[in-house]
């Protein structure tokens, strides 16, 4: 079967249960689709070995470690991530810093390309964390709003 009809690229998907059997073999094709997927279940051991041939395989996996059926699990999740996401923010705006004092000095003549390029490097992945980050804080929002009873679909997800 060709995949070119259910292509997922761009898209994410939170699949509880994820760490094995069904949960993991959805992940899995969901991956192979082309979905960012997020493994979810209790134990983050088993999470992370789960995850290990999804990244092996070059897939955009990400772990949520927490009870969706817990609504205080996951509202200590969120409250986690939030915090993380705060850290995060500020180790963005300290790249940016190095990065503009990196490209001065370079213009300058104290400093070379290279150094301009390593923290260009930096700031990309102090980016991309933070933007990891946030998805999974979205994700796990939307948990809590679901296990509480109160997600409104329509507008959680309206385009």
């Amino acid at each position: 079967m060709s995949l070119d009809l259910f292509n997922l690229d761009g898209r994410r998907a939170l699949i509880t249960g994820s760490s094995r059997g069904i949960g993991h073999t959805l992940a899995k094709g969901l991956a192979a689709a082309g979905a960012t997927v997020v493994l979810n279940g209790r134990d983050a051991g088993t999470l992370a070995k789960a995850a290990a041939p999804l990244l092996e395989a070059g897939h955009s996996v990400h772990q949520a470690a927490f009870d969706v059926t817990d609504a205080a699990a996951a509202a200590r999740e969120i409250e986690q991530i939030r915090k993380s996401v705060g850290l995060q923010k500020q180790g963005v705006e300290v790249a940016q810093q190095q990065h503009r004092l990196a490209t001065l000095r370079y213009q300058r003549g104290l400093a070379s390309n290279f150094d301009v390029v390593d923290a260009e490097g930096s700031l990309v992945l102090a980016r991309s964390a933070l933007v990891s980050l946030l998805t999974r804080y979205q994700i796990a929002r939307v948990e809590l709003l679901r296990v509480t009873g109160s997600l409104d679909v329509v507008h959680e997800f309206r385009p």
